[in-house]
């Protein structure tokens, strides 16, 4: 317990759990908050205005491979603060475009400032300066995460209101400008543990080191799990609405079972949590990443059997945000696990690759289905995918259990 004490204790973690909530809240929640008033004001597609933020994810995802040697250097908090602060200025240039291309480009450069400042940055961030004991922040700061969408959707709706959306806009640019850059900058966990660089120029992997790295099945396995339960998470959330309708539940209650994932998220993570803070009843991340993905196939089947049942769609929306919540938080826990901490960000950031590319594909991919095959289809599919995920993942732990095997034979 007493590590857990001082992790509550830490002001520096919570104001970096705080500026994480912020930056979340502006950089990437603004804009499921703002796409109807987009398509109202510009009478763009809803489908064209949604590319920009497919276009933000494929960026986010090719720039995190630089953005990790950079952590790894030990400038993973001058990241974060700068990305904030360029985030801020970007949303300011948003508030007054009048084309799409310029939409567009506003868009791509949120994709770089997030991949520097959003939860894999800050992982990165915290796994370098606590190792092993990392999972509790990540916990606390996903755990304050979690309301980013609860904080930024009713705030936007109401500056919408109260003034337009550009007014809107402008309020969440400060607020990256003004509050989460300067907390960001004050989160500075390196003085108080003293850490070294993750990597030095000697030890920045080559081309070679690189796909030597590729062929290693563990990181390939892992890269697969990671990409599937992402675009399993991406077809639902982005499916939500019209899945719910099309079991015939009115506007209220689909607004109502949607605005679940949020706290299902935060509940999970405050139960292992909790349930870590003893020693008895510590969880292996070798257990319960696997058994987060199977819970997640079984959310898909109450959602196929469900029908109009509000019990087995509350237990869906529940059981699925409640394992995606657990998935974010175990990602780097897994990687430092299997595959090291020597050039941590950068390993993060390849082994999380192909989870953001199928989250910038899986909306299209999951309206395809929902369209044309129906939503009993597309929920099958998204329980193949995580079922997937978890086999890869259980021939990891055959993989790393037979290697310790026979590494155990050898010394003996």
């Amino acid at each position: 317990m007493n590590k857990t004490n001082q992790i509550w204790k830490n002001p520096k973690i919570w104001t970096l759990a705080i500026a994480e909530t912020l930056v979340w809240s502006g950089q990437f929640y603004l804009f499921p908050a703002l796409l109807l008033e987009w398509n109202q004001s510009f009478e763009w597609s809803v489908a064209l205005i949604s590319g920009a933020f497919s276009l933000s994810l494929l960026a986010s995802a090719f720039f995190s491979i630089f953005v990790g040697r950079i952590i790894d250097r030990g400038k993973g908090r001058i990241l974060m603060t700068f990305s904030a602060l360029i985030g801020g200025l970007v949303l300011i240039f948003l508030s007054q475009i009048q084309s799409i291309g310029l939409f567009y480009l506003s868009w791509f450069l949120l994709g770089l400032t997030t991949s520097g400042c959003l939860y894999p940055a800050c992982f990165s961030y915290l796994t370098n300066v606590y190792k092993d004991d990392a999972k509790r922040p990540i916990m606390l700061v996903t755990l304050l995460g979690g309301f980013a969408g609860t904080i930024c959707y009713p705030i936007t709706s109401y500056y919408v209101g109260l003034f337009d959306w550009q007014f809107a806009v402008i309020f969440w640019g400060l607020v990256n400008i003004f509050i989460c850059a300067p907390l960001f900058k004050y989160s500075n966990l390196e003085k108080t543990f003293q850490i070294h660089k993750n990597v030095t120029k000697n030890e920045k992997l080559n081309r070679t080191d690189m796909l030597t790295f590729f062929k290693n099945p563990i990181f390939i396995l892992i890269a697969i799990s990671f990409t599937l339960v992402a675009t399993n998470n991406g077809m639902v959330v982005s499916q939500i609405f019209p899945s719910l309708e099309s079991r015939g539940f009115s506007i209220v209650l689909t607004v109502f079972f949607a605005s679940l994932f949020g706290p299902a998220q935060v509940a999970s993570r405050l139960l292992v949590f909790i349930l870590d803070s003893f020693d008895r009843t510590k969880i292996s991340v070798s257990i319960l990443f696997p058994v987060a993905l199977f819970i997640m196939g079984f959310a898909s089947i109450l959602f196929m059997i469900g029908k109009g049942n509000f019990v087995l769609i509350f237990l869906f929306v529940v059981i699925q945000g409640g394992a995606w919540g657990l998935m974010s938080f175990m990602t780097p826990e897994v990687t430092w696990k299997f595959l090291g901490f020597k050039n941590f960000a950068l390993i993060l950031a390849l082994v999380s690759f192909g989870g953001k590319i199928g989250a910038a594909f899986a909306p299209l991919l999951a309206g395809f289905l929902g369209q044309y095959f129906g939503y009993n289809i597309l929920m099958l599919v998204t329980g193949l995918l995580v079922i997937i995920a978890g086999v890869s993942f259980l021939i990891v732990l055959l993989i790393t259990n037979y290697s310790n095997r026979i590494l155990g034979s050898k010394i003996a």
